[in-house]
């Protein structure tokens, strides 16, 4: 079944930014990371966003499948390797670690590892408003954008690598190279 609008008769039209008829994280996931709707609606329509189920696609239900577990009452999807237990409307995230590494595993660029390790620091005092302490997104546009995004009272360079006229650990720091 496909209405003779085409898919944007009753979904957004993506080409023009329409997202009001998007749900939970689909603003994210579709218009603002360019995801395909068959990332996580691949039983449904492939990756051009034909539609391969007729079946499926016109009984009025959302069938979510993908490489990853979904559960519709709670509406989380389980064992992704983009989140680990996401609720589908929420800003915590259970595995932060999973695309950004630990304060110990060596994927952290720069002084994070000093900072996060030996100086306990948390996230939020350097990237509010993208993240509140150290498991729950602030902003959801601001996170998984392409950008990082410094809290600005460090003075932040990242074409210099530098943070500069900031007080940390009671110090004015003038120019410190990350």
């Amino acid at each position: 079944f496909l209405p003779s609008g085409g898919c944007a008769s009753c979904h957004d039209d993506r080409s023009a930014g329409d997202a009001m008829r998007l749900s939970g994280q689909h603003r994210r996931h579709v218009i603002s990371k360019g995801y395909s709707c068959s990332t996580c609606h691949g039983c449904t329509v492939d990756a051009q966003g034909a539609i391969i189920s007729g079946a499926l696609h016109a009984d009025l239900k959302t069938d979510v499948c993908g490489n990853f577990t979904w559960t519709p009452s709670t509406r989380r999807c389980w064992n992704t390797g983009c989140h680990g237990s996401w609720t589908w409307s929420s800003r915590a995230l259970t595995a932060c670690t999973l695309c950004h590494g630990g304060a110990t595993d060596g994927r952290l660029q720069g002084l994070h590892q000093t900072h996060l390790s030996q100086q306990d620091i948390s996230c939020d005092s350097c990237h509010a408003p993208v993240v509140v302490g150290a498991s729950t997104i602030g902003d959801l546009g601001l996170h998984m954008n392409g950008w990082v995004t410094v809290t600005p009272v460090a003075n932040w360079n990242p074409t210099a690598g530098t943070c500069s006229s900031f007080t940390c650990h009671g110090e004015l720091h003038e120019t410190e190279s990350w």
